[in-house]
């Protein structure tokens, strides 16, 4: 989400901002627009400038046609977006705003229009809401309303106590009704207490630009999952701040937000401030940029966790005792968490050492076999790991066993989704089995609700078979949906395994072949994929690469085969067999002993001699 407290201009917002995102290969799904969209009026002292509900059509001269424009993608980035504004509701509509005098006829406050006074909110009244959405909000044409400030203390209707959580229901539920459910209901807004998981994605306010901000947000998101609070966001990189932007700092707030429930930026209006990646430089924009592929690499990771919460109630970002309640580390280690089932995530939250350039942290892995994201180390819980990350590091933790959906990260979410599945298979130093189901519907509608022909999904079989084998089986899908495929092609990802000596699709042998890629910050997709998508977004024509033939890759810079499977039907099963000329038991040394780990920190430490050798 591009979101910042800026006076944009239609011009200016899509030449400073889109254009950045689309020259520089940053994938982008929404723009949110603070209380600068719309007329100020302080010239006016009936009239409250952070209340206005009528374009500024200084900046811009067709708001309608922007809107449009911007959701038939007719922007920088060739692809739809979707617009939320700025609202705060609680002051009501005041003489300074398009469609006053009407209004306060509508909703007999002509009275009060006679003396210029503000006609103030009530959405606990039906008539007065349906009246505010037909005549002044629906015609706006956007996606969502940002519902900004809290509004209990200026009773804009309700139940006395919950006024926020009303309105959060009412500017939710208002879309779904609108569409007559074709598309889910949503409002980012304030937390109204208990009920509040319900309705909006919450934002936690103006938070300072400090490590101990990022600190604090790491550890309250967890929680907030006690209360079912499932999608908490913040303004990534901090709201306000008396000193410029840290680039480190909103590096490392980047990188935990791409793996928090909602990532959204966001920033107060003083020119000191930056929010735009791709101004910080050769040394972190890369950096940045590689943090958010890694984020719409698991979307569908991240899609199947949601909606394990919608059926639990147990949120995507969880704390760690919700697993091992009886563990005291499950508790005094507050700035971790799952994100899902079987990722563990540790976020840096301070600076690195100038000297040798690396941040160090302790992070407790509880009892079982876990994989370090980076490099491939297996490691046995329970204990207390002093871990350490590099600048591009982000301390990832893979539960061994896991089978995790993937894809190849593109301009959006819809071109991602255009391409292969992949299942990334994490054995570990111990040989681990596991499963997964992934879930899939068409992300819009509340068709969701309904078993069978609202969603569908895919269970995955990751096993030993034998001593020197490992067999995935992607089984045929189950149920259906409006935008459903009925032909995909796969990519199984084995990572931390030997090079095979065959493998087999369907119990046919298929052609392999051994790259040479260069290892860097994402092995759990593709890099020939990934590279040629990205080639693919300078030529302006977003290809995402699908497998025409069976075959396998194996990335020995990164101990990584990936098997590709040509489409086929979703609905038959599908079999892929390793095998290895050693037996997988004996993996571990080299590969699970951290030699990627010990590579890529020798290379980092190369670049760093050479940059001061110059």
């Amino acid at each position: 989400w591009w979101s910042r407290e800026h006076r944009y201009s239609a011009a200016s917002l899509t030449d400073n901002v889109l254009r950045g995102f689309a020259e520089h290969a940053l994938p982008l799904e929404h723009v949110v627009l603070d209380n600068d969209w719309h007329t100020l009026n302080d010239d006016n002292a009936l009239c409250n400038s952070g209340g206005g509900i009528t374009w500024n059509t200084q900046l811009f001269p067709q708001p309608r046609e922007f809107v449009r424009a911007l959701h038939r993608g007719d922007n920088p980035l060739q692809h739809a977006l979707k617009i939320g504004l700025n609202l705060h509701p609680q002051w009501g509509v005041d003489q300074c705003q398009q469609h006053y005098a009407a209004f306060a006829a509508a909703v007999n406050r002509s009275a009060w229009a006679d003396l210029g006074l503000p006609i103030m909110c009530d959405f606990g009244k039906r008539a007065w809401a349906q009246t505010a959405f037909d005549m002044l909000l629906d015609d706006h044409e956007v996606d969502f309303w940002w519902t900004d400030e809290a509004v209990n203390d200026l009773l804009c209707g309700g139940p006395p106590g919950l006024e926020q959580l009303w309105n959060n229901y009412v500017f939710a539920s208002h879309i779904e009704r609108r569409s007559v459910g074709a598309q889910r209901g949503l409002v980012l807004s304030r937390y109204g207490g208990l009920g509040s998981h319900r309705y909006p994605v919450g934002f936690s306010g103006d938070a300072f630009q400090t490590w101990s901000t990022l600190r604090y947000e790491v550890a309250t998101t967890a929680t907030a999952s006690n209360v079912l609070f499932a999608y908490w966001s913040h303004d990534i990189g901090g709201f306000m701040s008396r000193e410029p932007s840290e680039p480190e700092l909103f590096l490392r707030w980047i990188q935990w937000g791409a793996l928090s429930p909602i990532f959204r930026t966001h920033a107060w209006r003083v020119p000191w401030i930056e929010r735009r990646m791709w101004m910080y430089g050769s040394d972190y924009f890369p950096l940045m940029r590689e943090a958010v592929r890694l984020r719409y690499s698991l979307l569908p990771y991240i899609y199947t966790e949601s909606r394990k919460a919608y059926e639990t109630g147990v949120a995507i970002v969880y704390p760690m005792y919700y697993n091992f309640p009886d563990a005291e580390e499950a508790y005094s280690f507050k700035a971790q968490y799952m994100f899902g089932d079987s990722l563990l995530v540790a976020p840096i939250v301070g600076p690195v050492n100038s000297k040798s350039g690396v941040a160090i942290r302790s992070t407790w892995l509880p009892p079982g076999d876990w994989i370090e994201w980076h490099s491939l180390s297996s490691i046995n819980g329970p204990r207390e790991a002093q871990t350490s990350a590099t600048l591009e590091e982000i301390p990832i933790y893979v539960k061994a066993g896991s089978v995790i959906p993937m894809m190849v990260p593109g301009a959006n979410v819809a071109t991602s989704l255009d391409g292969i599945a992949i299942f990334t298979v994490s054995p570990g130093g111990s040989g681990n089995s596991g499963e997964y189901t992934l879930y899939e519907d068409d992300g819009v509608s509340k068709d969701y609700k309904h078993t069978g022909e609202g969603y569908a999904t895919t269970r995955v079989v990751s096993e030993p078979m034998g001593p020197q084998s490992w067999k995935v089986v992607v089984h045929g899908r189950v149920g259906t949906y409006s935008t459903a495929v009925t032909d995909r092609g796969y990519t199984i990802n084995f990572v931390g395994v030997p090079v095979p000596h065959r493998v087999t699709i369907d119990d046919a042998e298929v052609e392999g072949r051994i790259t040479s890629t260069t290892a860097t910050h994402e092995w759990a997709t593709s890099r020939e994929a990934c590279d040629a998508l990205w080639e693919s977004w300078e030529r302006k024509d977003h290809v995402v690469p699908v497998a025409t033939t069976d075959e396998w890759v194996y990335e020995p810079s990164r101990f990584v085969l990936s098997v590709h499977v040509s489409a086929k039907s979703v609905f038959d099963s599908t079999i892929i067999v390793a095998h290895f000329e050693a037996d997988t038991a004996d993996v571990p040394p080299p590969m699970h002993r951290g030699v990627l780990g010990r590579i890529r920190r020798a290379a980092h430490a190369s670049a760093i001699l050479s940059k001061s050798a110059a």
